[in-house]
């Protein structure tokens, strides 16, 4: 099988597997004629009891099992971003390397299967937050943690589906390579190179001064600093904190509740809704809510820490070659902490790029490109 596996076309992958969804960014000149993207939300319980009002078969699509090694037992998880009803909290130590992870990567993969066109070997370029990747004491990298995602990544042949029992294979996907970037660079990298690696404008300007990078994502907020001359991530001026947008959702699902006066905290799913109207319920509704002064407040709030968090960064030399704020939580903050830097330096070229969610991913796709043949 890995004879086989290592001479057929490969499916490079940008993964940006966030706390708070999964952004795919892929394709093969031998087997996509065009990139294609994916965004999914990090939503999984552990097994798949417990859902009602759905068939066999839809079920089976939701249901993604995880052999176990070394004597472990398999795990079941449930992911589907809907009917999930006890969702795991993914900010944990070993996200990054667990079972959960390969879970919901498996998923978000495999819903594109009907564009991948029977191809099932990959080449992966995945992320760790920045002070994840280094080693802040020393400005080396974290080669224990690297490893573990590495070894993790190149075991998504043990996640299936149910549901692709009659398929070759049994439906399953194989990593020959795999690569792990610091979060953040794969933004620069992203704006530095177009879609055939040849460099950007921005290339040439990072080279000359150099930039920073503000990636706001589902747990942390990393700060990378890309050092002119090399147009690499300075690992001795890492910042990562946790700041990301699911802190933001906490806080907005706290407020609500206490505005309503609810018992029981409000939903996902009703959070999500807010975010997009600014309303609890029907928006205009005698029955619905206008939450948007409150959501407003909560946003600048969220902003002044994150800002106060990268002040420094904002500072150093490599900002003078622009800021970049980039990321899932870009979509929400983005506007906001671009105001707020420009009012604390006039002089600052602040830049949200577009495609803000799959900047990451984008750049790991590219980054896949440049490392594996």
């Amino acid at each position: 099988m890995s004879e086989q596996l290592d001479n057929s076309p490969a499916i490079k992958v940008g993964v940006d597997d966030g706390h708070d969804g999964i952004k795919l960014w892929f394709g093969s000149a031998n087997a996509i004629s065009e990139p294609v993207k994916v965004q999914m939300k990090s939503n999984a319980q552990r097994g798949n009891g417990g859902i009602v009002d759905v068939s066999e078969r839809e079920l089976n699509q939701m249901t993604i099992i995880v052999e176990g090694q070394n004597g472990e037992e398999d795990e079941v998880f449930l992911v589907d971003a809907d009917h999930v009803t006890n969702r795991i909290d993914t900010r944990t130590p070993d996200y990054p390397y667990n079972n959960l992870n390969l879970a919901l990567i498996m998923q978000a993969i495999r819903e594109q299967r009907n564009v991948l066109d029977g191809f099932n070997r990959l080449q992966i370029v995945a992320g760790l937050p920045a002070n994840q990747y280094y080693t802040k004491l020393t400005s080396s990298k974290n080669d224990e943690l690297i490893d573990k995602k590495v070894n993790n990544l190149k075991s998504i042949n043990r996640a299936y589906s149910p549901a692709d029992a009659e398929l070759e294979d049994g439906g399953r996907f194989y990593a020959s390579d795999v690569a792990v970037m610091p979060e953040g660079y794969g933004i620069a990298f992203n704006l530095m190179f177009d879609d055939d690696l040849n460099k950007t404008e921005y290339y040439e300007d990072f080279y000359d001064h150099g930039c920073v990078i503000v990636d706001i994502g589902g747990r942390t907020v990393d700060v990378i600093k890309v050092s002119r001359r090399t147009c690499k991530p300075k690992g001795s001026d890492l910042m990562s904190f946790d700041q990301g947008i699911l802190y933001m959702r906490e806080t907005v699902a706290t407020a609500v509740t206490e505005r309503l006066n609810r018992q029981k905290t409000i939903d996902d799913f009703s959070v999500d809704n807010i975010l997009k109207s600014g309303w609890f319920g029907k928006v205009g509704s005698k029955g619905g809510v206008d939450l948007n002064d409150m959501l407003d407040k909560i946003k600048d709030d969220h902003v002044e820490v994150i800002y106060q968090s990268i002040k420094s960064a904002l500072e150093s030399d490599e900002a003078m070659g622009g800021v970049i704020i980039s990321g899932g939580g870009a979509v929400l903050l983005g506007d906001k902490l671009k105001a707020k830097i420009e009012d604390y330096d006039h002089n600052c070229e602040v830049i949200i790029p577009d495609e803000v969610v799959f900047g990451n991913a984008k750049g790991f796709w590219k980054l896949a490109w440049a490392k594996f043949q």
